[in-house]
Parts: C-alpha cells; sequence; structure tokens
C-alpha cells in the first residue's frame, strides 16, 4: 500500500511539473522575472505539499530583493529545488547541468525563462557558460547553485566545484550560503520513496568575494563558503 501511495504522490507530482512547466512558458511575455516568479510559488507549494513537506526558516533576513546574488546550497535530494524556491522569496535562475535541457517540459520550461546551463564535460563550453552567466546576474538576475555538481549519497556535503565562486569573483557578487538538513528523509537519494516530514533551512550573512581577489584564491574561496555551510548544516542537525 505504501509503494502505491508513493507512486500516486509522484503521478502528482508529474502533473503538478507539466502544468507550472507549461504555465512558465505561456507566461514568458510578460518577463522572465515574473514567469518564473509566478509558476515558482506555485509549483514550490504544490510539491512541498504533495510531499507533506513543511519547511522551517532561518536567516531570512539575508534575502535582500534589491541585491542581486548568487545563493549556494548543499544538494541532498530532488526535493531541493522547490524548497530553495520556496525559502528564498526571490526569483531565482538556477546554475544548472546541460542534461536538464533534454528533460520534457522541465527542461523545456527551463530553456524558455533563461536558466543557466553548464557543460560539465568540456571545459571551454563549461568557461563560456560562466561568462554567459556573468552577463544574466549584471542584468539582475539572482542566480542558485549546487557547487557539489551532484546530490550527496550519504549526507555528507561534497568538495565544491570551481566554477560559481569564479563567477562570483569575476562580477563582484555577494555569495549566499544556504543548508539544507532533512531534505535526504523525505525523497531519499535514487530512491522512489516520499516520506513526509520537516526541512530546515538556514540562510546565512552574504560573503564579499572581493577578499579573494587574489591569483589562485578561488580554490580557497570556494572551501571558505564549503566550511560555512557544513557549519549552519552541522547547527541545523544539532537543533533538530
Amino acid at each position: 500500500m505504501s509503494k502505491v501511495f508513493d507512486w500516486f504522490q509522484i503521478l502528482l507530482i508529474s502533473i503538478a511539473t507539466v502544468f507550472c512547466g507549461t504555465l512558465v512558458i505561456l507566461l514568458v511575455p510578460i518577463g522572465q522575472r515574473n514567469s518564473i516568479r509566478i509558476s515558482s510559488f506555485l509549483w514550490s507549494r504544490m510539491l512541498l505539499g504533495i510531499c507533506g513537506v513543511k519547511l522551517e526558516i532561518e536567516g531570512e533576513e539575508n534575502v535582500d530583493p534589491n541585491h542581486t546574488r548568487i545563493y549556494i546550497s548543499n544538494h541532498q535530494s530532488n526535493i531541493d529545488i522547490p524548497v530553495v524556491f520556496k525559502a528564498i522569496p526571490v526569483p531565482l535562475f538556477f546554475i544548472a547541468k546541460q542534461e536538464l535541457k533534454k528533460m520534457p517540459f522541465l527542461g523545456w520550461a527551463m530553456m524558455a525563462v533563461g536558466m543557466i546551463f553548464i557543460d560539465r564535460f568540456h571545459r571551454d563550453k563549461a568557461f563560456a557558460s560562466i561568462r554567459q552567466a556573468g552577463k544574466e546576474i549584471k542584468r539582475g538576475k539572482n542566480v542558485v547553485s549546487f557547487p557539489e555538481g551532484t546530490r550527496s549519497r550519504n549526507g555528507k556535503i561534497q568538495m565544491f566545484k570551481r566554477g560559481t565562486f569564479i563567477l562570483a569573483v569575476e562580477n563582484d557578487i555577494e555569495v549566499v550560503p544556504v543548508a539544507l538538513y532533512g531534505a535526504e528523509k523525505i525523497i531519499p537519494p535514487g530512491k522512489f520513496e516520499i516520506h513526509p516530514g520537516v526541512i530546515k533551512v538556514a540562510i546565512g550573512k552574504p560573503i564579499s568575494p572581493i577578499p579573494w581577489k587574489g591569483k589562485n584564491e578561488v580554490e580557497a574561496f570556494a572551501k571558505h563558503c564549503q566550511h560555512t555551510i557544513v557549519e549552519m548544516r552541522d547547527q541545523l542537525e544539532a537543533s533538530a
């Protein structure tokens, strides 16, 4: 019976994603930001409601809709994206892996609203994508990145990749650390199971890239941000 209910929830998630993916494309004429604001508001709440997820958010004062920033988060589960959409109440554009372009509805919707895709397997194309992302940020887009590059399979935060931090340093954009705890229990990686519960979200203070502008400092910047999110996540776990 539990498996049947899991599949029923997955069916509802698919319907919600198709609906909101279609909606976001239809709303593009009113502007990418308005389109993503409306559709992500609906989609995130629909998915979290279907999964029986409650969010506990701290640090909301660190979100400033008047400043363009890069939000970076640890990556635990397929539920992370709607969690981030709901927790950070500004129009958000994701830095996503190129393979997502091929996904029906989701990929089409992401392309329609101007999400930023990274080719992880070709260095030159990856850096071209980072430069394009810089242009988008300068146009006022708030960007979200999961710098681990993929979901953690064991709940531990993996090594952060450099691309997001090159983007921040080259464009003088503050980075806002975001820690998630509990998402891996809702939809475990690699499993078609959904368990209702609470996800804790901590939004940290913005981190300026200016101290990390020296030669070969990007690695140190990435490690500093990773350490910050590890500490934030540990604090969330301790308070659970």
